[in-house]
């Protein structure tokens, strides 16, 4: 009995995300988050992927679209009102995220 005891401990342990799973969480939202700040505040960027990645990784963790201008391209111009929407959700769901180490991303769980 002593020993089923162990086993279901160490069964509860390996399903909980560790603390380290939720700081690496927490630091990518960040990373993604603070590029489109940065652009929001400097107003341009001379290297458009980080903020077009950022963008649509924030579009898809979320399932909310941030602004983008279409003309012969699309050019992606999130605004304050995407970051307070984004930051809102994180708040809302951060219990949620959990780095996955396989696939290497960032997920929520149901």
């Amino acid at each position: 009995m002593k020993y089923m005891y162990v086993i279901i401990f160490f069964i509860i342990i390996s399903c909980k995300p560790s603390y380290r799973d939720k700081d690496m969480a927490e630091r990518v939202f960040r990373y993604h988050i603070g590029v489109v700040e940065n652009f929001i505040r400097v107003g341009y960027i001379d290297n458009d992927t980080p903020l077009r990645n950022s963008m649509l990784f924030l579009e898809k963790l979320t399932k909310m679209k941030g602004d983008i201008s279409e003309q012969m391209v699309t050019w992606y111009t999130p605004t304050k009102h995407n970051v307070r929407d984004w930051r809102k959700w994180y708040r809302n769901n951060k219990d949620r995220l959990y780095w996955d180490d396989e696939k290497q991303e960032l997920k929520v769980s149901e």
